[in-house]
């Protein structure tokens, strides 16, 4: 299992982080191989909403159905994924500070499958990689002036 901790401060009040971060037409945005993700069951990211998603690994896609399995307005939110290679548990906690939000991110990553051993550790290094490139496009995006969010009034 692949483990992967880390957490960014954002110049944005938490409801901007938040919302941003669970309206569906925007995770392809901030999340990198990302091929498309769609609402199967529900019409907006809440608890027990359904996801199907597709990814891509390099040459190699999966696709994903996920499942919300925490969901706290402006706080927290997690889902799992499971596909045919791979499985996994994403969480995203939100800190309200006084000038910003710190989004506290964490993932387990597994294989449903035997992987050679240097499949394995390029694993590890891309997954550490992806996360850090996804948080760091979460903070630009919510960092740049002008940049479109989903409108709190959706929710």
């Amino acid at each position: 299992m692949i483990v992967f901790q880390k957490s960014i401060f954002v110049n944005r009040p938490v409801e901007d982080a938040f919302h941003y971060m669970t309206d569906n037409e925007f995770f392809s945005r901030w999340m990198p191989g990302l091929v498309f993700s769609k609402i199967f069951s529900g019409e907006a990211v809440s608890y027990g909403v359904t996801l199907l998603q597709r990814l891509k690994f390099g040459s190699q896609t999966e696709d994903i159905i996920g499942k919300v399995v925490s969901f706290e307005m402006d706080r927290r939110w997690a889902y799992t994924g499971l596909g045919e290679i791979f499985c996994f548990r994403r969480m995203w906690s939100f800190e309200r500070l006084s000038k910003g939000t710190k989004i506290h991110f964490y993932e387990e990553l597994s294989s449903r499958k035997p992987l050679p051993l240097y499949f394995g550790l390029m694993l590890r290094y891309k997954t550490g990689k992806t996360n850090t490139q996804s948080l760091e496009i979460l903070r630009r995006d919510l960092e740049t002036p002008g940049t479109r969010l989903p409108s709190l009034a959706k929710r």
